[in-house]
């Protein structure tokens, strides 16, 4: 059995101590009873005794002073015919000084008792201490009753003054003891029986307890799994609500960076065939280089569209071997007219880099279109150091508008715009950085962004010259999507 918890015990202690009260209470209560109705028949012997028998037997001379000699020995032979054989155990006789003048005892004649008891007597009263519930009342044998009776010599009215005290032993009836010593043999076997009842009861208690506890524990556990499932499922709300405002937000953004474009593409189309323009050369180049521009803006929004698609899909990669610098002039040429404002810095004898080439261009592609839209009008660098340590790392620097920090911690997420209202300055739909965020970490790289506000910013890559994953075939690959989406 596993140790007893405090509640068990509690429990099993406080049925004891009840049915114990309960059983004392009862014990006292009939034993104090049986004592009373000793004192009450000793009190009648004892009236008979002082009233009839000593002062018709004795003369009041006989006790005036201390008997002893041959006047005791009368005395004590006359109070043995008529008291002590039948009636008492023991007679003494005090006087209302509290001189002891006779006793059945010899060695008691002559002391002096005036205790409290000889008081009440010299007073009028019968005294029978004991009787009555006392601490001790489950635990004495009862042989008999101890009666302090005034004792008057000649006939008179009660509340005289006694001319002495009667000190009487009277003997209780056997069948009164044999009673008591039932009533004890009772007390001990309902104490036995309530011992019996408490262990039953502790263990029942421990049983009890036991399945109570392992309820409770249960039902903790149960709170605890739906206060989990009621904080995921909140958790879950709140995604959603995110999702679907970003649901929503991507949807608005798309529309107005679609529409743009295509209003302006169809509106320059729609002026072309305008025959008071058709001999206009100059406005008619102004209206192919706005088509131009936009349709070029046309097809950055669909290429990182379908590109992010495809990295979400799990493509694969492929991988060559070439020059860093034939990876730039892809990316200038993707950018058309605009890269006129990027200056690049590349040192001469940079070694081969084997890598998937398609995305390593869309990284630049993305990176550097982003330099000049939040940088307009000024130069941004691309710039590569040489190699070291199985590694190459290049960076874009540009002189825009920057970032805060708390734009920092959010650059890179998916549809995240600085400025997310339709009148933005800087048109996207914040696909474009964190396409190059899925992009390095597909090659195995490092992305890196300072910026501080009004001082713009530099985003730095680091990429091994080697894939871990070169020389593996794996289709359908990421460059064929890659090459879908341009």
């Amino acid at each position: 059995m596993r140790r007893l918890g405090p509640r068990a015990i509690a429990v099993a202690t406080a049925g004891l101590l009840c049915f114990s009260i309960v059983g004392v209470i009862r014990t006292v209560l009939v034993t104090a009873h049986v004592r009373d109705l000793n004192a009450i028949q000793a009190r009648a012997i004892a009236d008979v005794v002082t009233g009839e028998i000593i002062p018709k037997g004795f003369s009041p001379s006989r006790f005036t002073s201390p008997v002893y000699g041959s006047a005791y020995l009368k005395t004590r032979a006359q109070m043995n015919r008529l008291i002590l054989r039948d009636l008492v155990t023991s007679v003494a006789i005090v006087r209302p000084d509290g001189l002891t003048v006779f006793s059945s005892r010899r060695s008691d004649i002559g002391k002096r008792l005036m205790s409290t008891d000889v008081k009440d007597a010299l007073a009028g009263s019968v005294v029978t201490p004991g009787s009555g519930m006392t601490p001790a009342a489950l635990f004495q044998t009862q042989t008999s009753v101890r009666v302090y009776e005034p004792l008057r010599f000649s006939p008179g009215p009660r509340r005289t003054a006694p001319d002495a005290v009667a000190i009487l032993d009277v003997p209780i009836d056997s069948q009164t003891t044999s009673a008591a010593a039932a009533l004890r043999l009772v007390s001990l076997g309902l104490l036995a029986a309530l011992t019996t009842l408490y262990l039953l009861m502790l263990k029942s208690s421990w049983y009890t307890m036991r399945g109570l506890e392992g309820r409770n524990t249960k039902l903790t556990w149960q709170a605890e799994l739906l206060n989990e499932q009621v904080r995921e499922e909140q958790r879950q709300i709140v995604e959603l609500k995110e999702l679907n405002k970003l649901r929503e937000d991507f949807i608005s953004m798309t529309s107005h960076e679609l529409r743009t474009p295509l209003t302006t593409i169809l509106g320059a189309a729609k002026t072309l065939q305008k025959p008071q323009f058709a001999e206009d050369p100059t406005i008619r180049l102004e209206l192919l280089q706005a088509t131009e521009r936009q349709a070029d803006r046309l097809s950055m929004l669909v290429e990182n569209l379908l590109a992010s698609a495809r990295i979400n899909g799990n493509a694969a990669l492929r991988f060559d071997t070439f020059g860093f610098g034939e990876c730039v002039s892809d990316a200038l040429a993707s950018l058309g007219a605009k890269s006129e404002s990027i200056r690049v810095t590349i040192p001469a004898g940079l070694p081969g880099i084997t890598t998937d080439r398609v995305a390593l261009t869309q990284i630049l592609v993305n990176l550097l279109d982003n330099a000049i839209k939040f940088a307009p009008g000024r130069t941004c660098e691309l710039g590569v150091t040489q190699p070291a340590s199985g590694s190459f790392r290049f960076w874009v620097r540009d002189e825009g508008v920057g970032m805060s920090k708390d734009q920092l911690k959010r650059v890179f997420d998916r549809f995240y715009q600085v400025d997310s209202s339709l009148t933005r300055p800087f048109g996207g739909l914040g696909l474009g950085l964190s396409l190059v965020r899925d992009l390095v970490q597909s090659l195995e790289g490092t992305l890196e962004v300072q910026s501080r506000p009004g001082h713009g910013s530099t985003f730095v890559i680091t990429l091994p010259v080697e894939h871990s994953s070169a020389g593996r075939t794996s289709v359908p690959d990421l460059q064929e999507g890659l090459r879908e989406a341009g």
